[in-house]
């Protein structure tokens, strides 16, 4: 019957942490990702944490883990306080003395059954507010047709390359949207953050359902970094899951030593023409199994954050804290592509050359020495910024 007793306790206790340590993950995840999907998070528990950024497991251990240990402490002081005792708590306030007795918390079962309910029930409906919790688990459940009958395997249709091949170069703007744009061109804001960007688009090729610049709908699984270089260069959604001939669902990139096996890829279609691949960013590669991925989809070589700092090209005065959240910033990254991309096209072969921006990343933003002082908010100033970077970069390509 003790040992009963015990057990029940311990039950009692382990739920009573998890529910506040869920509540404190909950809020924390709000504050430093906003809305993301359930697809991202999912993805993001299940790989390798190689290249996360510091940052993150110290203001998760702060302002998630210590609250909801320290709350949990102060629940067993009161619920293990000896049944006999009360606590008394003389408190002192301008030579007045207040006594103040606290009791034991005793709660049957049933009040405590009725407390979890309660509690996981809010933190499920704050999850799908959020999160769409509840449309991920049905698109979990419903079977869908949709690749099936639309994905267009590329290793085996026929691609003709024109005898000189062109060079190609890819510039991935982080988080980028349209809404940053006046209601005008197709944005949401009423005065245009990015009127660079726009222009860019309105001289060239953009995507949208109308005559003005929306972009394109982001299809499930492919709405964040990792998912949308994927999806832009497979032309397939960043899914974590398969199912096997046998009907058993597996891992389809066993934990990323393999990513995506089997697809053809953008990188694989140049490599066989021999192309030269090669990949720009200003972080640590290894995150979210990137440097995996397009190295077995097209051996491209890659220059990021670490390669900065083995060949010393990050100078001694840089702000190290700024580099153990996420990278060098754009400013420095854009004067590296021009070195490489000169590189490349003083070789003899044909190149890819691809890099990834980091300054716009959700969150705030990273704002250096170019970034105007226009608007109200930090992010405003860093997306100005990084448009008018990624246009200059461009009008460089062009000379």
């Amino acid at each position: 019957m003790k040992k009963m007793k015990i057990l029940k306790s311990a039950l009692i206790q382990a739920v009573v942490f998890l529910l506040l340590l869920l509540s404190f993950s909950l809020s924390w995840c709000m504050d430093n990702f906003g809305n993301i999907s359930m697809d991202e998070i999912i993805f993001t528990l299940n790989m390798p944490l190689s290249g996360t950024a510091n940052m993150y497991f110290y203001t998760y251990f702060m302002f998630a883990f210590l609250p909801a240990a320290l709350l949990w402490a102060v629940e067993l002081f009161f619920c293990f306080f000896p049944r006999h005792r009360s606590l008394e708590l003389d408190l002192r306030y301008k030579k007045k003395s207040v006594k103040i007795t606290v009791l034991p918390i005793r709660l049957n079962l049933p009040v405590w059954l009725m407390i979890f309910v309660i509690w996981a029930g809010e933190i499920i409906s704050i999850a799908d507010d959020n999160f769409e919790l509840f449309a991920y688990a049905k698109s979990q459940l419903e079977a869908s047709e949709f690749i099936e009958n639309e994905y267009v395997d590329t290793g085996k249709t026929g691609i003709t390359f024109p005898e000189k091949k062109q060079n190609l170069i890819m510039i991935y703007v982080e988080s980028a949207e349209s809404s940053f744009q006046d209601k005008a061109s197709g944005g949401l804001m009423d005065y245009n953050i990015i009127p660079e960007m726009t222009k860019l688009a309105k001289e060239n090729t953009s995507f949208s359902q109308s005559e003005l610049i929306e972009g394109a709908a982001v299809a499930p699984a492919c709405g964040w970094t990792i998912a949308g270089l994927v999806a832009q260069t497979s032309g397939l959604p960043l899914k974590l899951f398969k199912y096997d001939e046998t009907g058993a669902v597996g891992n389809s990139m066993d934990q990323y030593a393999e990513f995506m096996p089997g697809a053809t890829c953008l990188g694989d279609i140049l490599e066989e023409e021999g192309y030269h691949n090669f990949f720009l960013a200003g972080s640590n590669f290894d995150f979210a199994g990137r440097r995996n991925y397009f190295t077995q989809h097209g051996s491209y070589e890659i220059w990021d954050l670490l390669s900065a700092k083995e060949e010393g090209r990050i100078p001694e005065n840089y702000d190290m804290e700024f580099i153990g959240v996420w990278g060098f910033n754009d400013e420095m990254l854009y004067g590296f592509a021009k070195e490489k991309v000169l590189e490349l096209a003083a070789q003899d072969e044909p190149f890819n050359f691809s890099m990834l921006t980091i300054d716009t990343h959700t969150g705030g933003g990273i704002q250096c020495e170019l970034c105007p002082d226009t608007f109200d908010t930090q992010y405003e100033n860093t997306w100005a910024c990084a448009s008018k970077q990624l246009y200059d970069c461009v009008e460089w390509v062009k000379q």
